[in-house]
């Protein structure tokens, strides 16, 4: 089942108006029936023809800062891992992700592209936490796992502790709940210009919401300028559809593409994927054209794994306050309510 970007205006009638950034999750559930398992994508070929439509730094454009050592915390393993962005991936000055910066996975292709990813427990960028397919009792190690490093404060010791969290995480079989979100950085590889065209999703396997505990965690936000693009994986025909953004001039976005990148020029994209009803596996094609050529490139986690998302319909909410100390506790606010959560609202 694939999906092409839509723009904005195609309202599928499930979006509501939150009543704040915690969001009040409201409780009418939405069915969807789950697509069917999709052919493989075209790495760096034609487009398909007719698819379904740290310690101080600044933070890289459109990404809100998180002041919390968890906010930042990379899932690893079968807990959908997205490619850690460094200095070594992506040209910085002062934070700012610049061009040119190198991809050297896909050769062929005029345009480099690297993901970046949102910690599972930002809720500043409006992440849900993690599911987990266990009863509270197993998942006793969470908080020891997740309270940060012991003061004073370093890089290295913070991110020791933020791959012992998401180790400890793919370990007991973590899943993104409700909504994963993610950063796509595309430049071009040389002088000449490319103008991107479209996204489109690929929905690889679909299973039941796993039943067992939702984590969540608390921290704290900076300033944010966003440019997003959702689609709900589990829909019966699912799009990815832009929400708003803002160009580098600071003029705001009425849609999503053609937009065009050079050597010189980084398009940084905002990818929210979310889940209503079921756990999925999925990836994204990007379409470009450049000249008289064109293609599709491909975009997967780490080592070309898909993305993964799981609903938290079937999940008990817990939270934890992320210090030293601090004690798991129940959330019995965060209740599942069959809304889309609300990083994939219009807001």
């Amino acid at each position: 089942m694939t999906g092409v970007a839509e723009q904005p205006g195609e309202d599928d009638g499930r979006r509501a108006s939150p009543e704040g950034p915690e969001g009040a999750r409201r409780a009418a559930p939405a069915s969807e029936a789950a697509p069917d398992p999709a052919p493989n994508p075209v790495r760096d070929t034609a487009p398909v023809p007719d698819a379904d439509a740290e310690e101080t730094q600044p933070p890289p454009k459109g990404i809100r800062r998180v002041l919390a050592w968890v906010g930042i915390a990379v899932l690893a393993g079968a807990a959908s891992v997205l490619s850690a962005v460094t200095e070594d991936a992506i040209g910085r000055v002062g934070g700012v992700v610049t061009a040119p910066f190198r991809d050297v996975e896909r050769p062929v292709a005029p345009i480099a592209v690297k993901t970046e990813s949102v910690g599972p427990y930002d809720s500043c960028l409006n992440q849900e936490g993690m599911v987990f397919p266990h009863s509270i009792d197993a998942l006793s190690g969470f908080g020891a796992a997740h309270s940060g490093p012991v003061p004073p404060m370093t890089e290295k010791k913070s991110r020791q502790a933020e791959a012992a969290a998401a180790a400890w995480d793919s370990a007991h079989g973590g899943v993104p709940s409700d909504v994963n979100i993610f950063y796509v950085h595309v430049q071009g590889r040389d002088d000449r210009e490319v103008t991107l065209t479209g996204l489109s999703v690929h929905v690889r396997e679909v299973r039941e919401a796993p039943e067992g505990v939702r984590m969540i965690m608390s921290t704290q936000c900076g300033e944010t300028n966003e440019s997003r693009f959702t689609v709900q994986t589990d829909a019966r025909n699912p799009r990815v559809r832009f929400l708003s953004g803002r160009a580098d001039s600071g003029e705001k976005r009425v849609k999503g593409f053609p937009v065009r990148v050079s050597a010189q020029d980084t398009e940084n994209l905002e990818i929210v994927a979310h889940s209503l009803h079921k756990e999925t596996r999925h990836t994204f094609s990007l379409d470009w054209v450049s000249g008289d050529e064109s293609g599709t490139y491909e975009i997967t986690a780490e080592g070309g794994e898909p993305f993964a998302v799981a609903s938290s319909k079937r999940a008990k909410a817990y939270s934890f306050e992320g210090y030293p100390g601090a004690v798991v506790k129940p959330a019995p606010k965060e209740v599942w309510d069959g809304q889309p959560p609300w990083a994939a609202r219009q807001h």
